[in-house]
């Protein structure tokens, strides 16, 4: 703390408080300047014993007591000493002067880590430009027991992939839609990605609907819609604008095909299906 290298009542316009407790302790002395004054100390003198004279004479010297002008300045420099210790504490506690990273997460140190405090938020994907593990809903898997799917990077949402055990078979991956929504309970929002997967020379496309958690990883897949499709030829395909999260389930509006439709004619027959996670894998609720 810096230290006062003059006296405070001046700055505060006090006075000097000893100056005026020495007029206090003389009460209405006449003035040094008053004429009357030597006469009439000259009587009073002769008026007292040597006792007296000599007490007086004491106290005229004597040190004048504090006032309360000087009472006032010590109080004032009191409060400043505090106010210093505080403000230098406080810093010293935040690491620095307060607001110098006002977007930095609270943390919690100690001797061998920080830790971040309050919820942990979920990351922001680009889903469009994102690398998923996918087997075109097991097409990749039918004809080749040895594979176990194959990695596709999107790219402005599309990429086009090659099985890793035929290079001759590839596949056009394409985002269709994603949303999001809590669907495990947790508080945090997971990620529905919709992939569709078309065979290239082929005149269809597969469908695979990824889950992921809030920190960008794979909890679950829905059913494959191959186990949807009852006796139809054909497996049922989802409406992307009606693929969302409500009351913690996974709600999807899909087309089905009549019995005999093929691709060329399209669905014609729309469901609502809703999807449940049971903490390993989603069942259907409806």
């Amino acid at each position: 703390m810096m230290l006062l290298e003059f006296p405070l009542w001046e700055c505060c316009g006090l006075g000097n408080p000893l100056a005026g407790s020495a007029t206090s302790a003389r009460g209405s002395e006449p003035n040094d300047n008053d004429n009357s004054y030597p006469a009439m100390r000259q009587q009073t003198q002769s008026n007292k014993t040597p006792e007296l004279k000599a007490l007086s004479d004491s106290n005229e010297t004597a040190r004048p007591h504090p006032t309360r002008s000087y009472w006032v300045a010590l109080g004032l420099i009191g409060i400043i000493a505090i106010i210093g210790t505080v403000v230098y504490a406080s810093g010293v506690t935040n690491g620095g002067p307060s607001g110098s990273n006002p977007g930095a997460p609270d943390i919690i140190a100690t001797s061998s880590t920080a830790v971040p405090v309050g919820p942990t938020r979920p990351r922001s994907v680009d889903w469009r430009n994102h690398a998923y593990h996918a087997t075109c809903d097991g097409l990749a898997e039918s004809g080749f027991a040895e594979s176990s799917g194959f990695t596709v990077d999107l790219h402005g949402g599309s990429a086009t992939a090659t099985n890793p055990i035929d290079e001759n078979q590839k596949y056009f991956y394409k985002l269709r839609t994603a949303v999001a929504g809590d669907v495990t309970g947790d508080g945090q929002p997971e990620t529905i990605v919709l992939l569709s997967c078309e065979p290239i020379g082929a005149n269809y496309y597969n469908e695979e609907a990824q889950v992921f958690t809030s920190g960008d990883n794979l909890l679950g897949e829905l059913p494959s819609p191959q186990t949807l499709q009852g006796n139809a030829v054909v497996a049922p395909e989802y409406v992307p604008t009606e693929l969302r999260v409500a009351n913690g389930n996974i709600v999807a509006g899909m087309l089905f095909y009549r019995v005999g439709d093929s691709h060329a004619e399209g669905a014609t027959i729309p469901r609502t299906l809703i999807w449940r996670w049971t903490g390993s894998l989603f069942e259907q609720v409806q």
